[in-house]
């Protein structure tokens, strides 16, 4: 749920987003459709605990497309192409983190040297699921929005805003910036039958007024930047892995948009591959 942004030589909004979900609690009756909201929550919130707690054992491969973009969508600059291998770190009672390692930059091998752009994906990002714990969910209101079919499944789809919207935060260093928007809203896709969250769009609420301070190096002339939209869309596959036989729900996609008035724009997608599982004795399963 946490949004990142604002470059001296681009100006742009960073979403940072990566989402595993987790494997599945006991399934739910032919009837789930009807299940009282407060009990999905509930299966939701085991699963996304029993995530954190296996997935761990897997890495996997990350690129990302930085794109910046008009008002009109189209595109508007230099398409910027990073590589990451990526793994989660969760203790449990404390916040849980993707961690990533750059390994290639537009096409070569990353080096040393490589500067990270503000749009580039942090080496260090908080997993978005864990608005979904039950410990997290209170901050949030959830309603019901109807069943629909997802990918041939019967899906059950939640929408989720902010309890309490907050005042947006930010933070500055070298010209870029970490923007808290303090109000998010979006809906949530789950399987009826497996308890799997499928899908998870968020954006934030309203429109957001943030000033550059005037110790940051700045090539824009405006310093009052207005952000009109900034939305992510998650979507999810299904990863088989041998010995032993499992089957995970993993990223599959992750597409954001961020629309600046009086600034530059991005789209950002990013492409998971290359899911490998640590076992026992260190050794990895393709």
């Amino acid at each position: 749920m946490d949004a990142q942004a604002v470059s001296r030589d681009t100006t742009a909004l960073r979403i940072t987003a990566l989402v595993f979900t987790a494997l599945s609690v006991a399934p739910r009756p032919a009837d789930a459709q009807t299940t009282p909201l407060s009990e999905v929550l509930r299966d939701v919130g085991v699963y996304v605990e029993g995530y954190f707690s296996r997935v761990q054992h897997v890495i996997g491969v990350e690129k990302v497309t930085v794109q910046p973009v008009s008002r009109d969508l189209k595109n508007d600059g230099r398409t910027r192409n990073l590589v990451y291998e990526l793994r989660l770190d969760w203790t449990p009672g404390a916040p849980a983190d993707v961690r990533r390692e750059l390994v290639r930059v537009d096409g070569r091998p990353s080096r040393p040297r490589d500067e990270a752009k503000c749009m580039d994906t942090a080496a260090i990002t908080p997993e978005p699921l864990e608005f979904l714990l039950p410990e997290n969910q209170g901050r949030y209101v959830f309603a019901d929005t109807g069943s629909r079919t997802m990918d041939g499944r019967p899906v059950r789809t939640v929408s989720f805003r902010s309890r309490a919207a907050q005042r947006a935060k930010t933070s500055w260093k070298n010209g870029c910036g970490s923007l808290d928007p303090g109000r998010v809203n979006g809906r949530i896709w789950i399987d009826v039958s497996s308890n799997e969250v499928r899908r998870v769009d968020s954006g934030f609420v309203g429109r957001l007024e943030i000033r550059v301070p005037r110790d940051q190096p700045w090539t824009d002339t405006e310093r009052d930047l207005t952000f009109e939209r900034m939305d992510t869309s998650i979507r999810y596959r299904a990863v088989r892995f041998d010995d032993p036989d499992e089957t995970f729900l993993l990223p599959a996609t992750i597409d954001s948009l961020t629309l600046i008035r009086n600034a530059t724009s991005f789209r950002v997608r990013h492409e998971y591959s290359g899911y490998r599982r640590f076992v026992t004795g260190g050794r990895i399963v393709e």
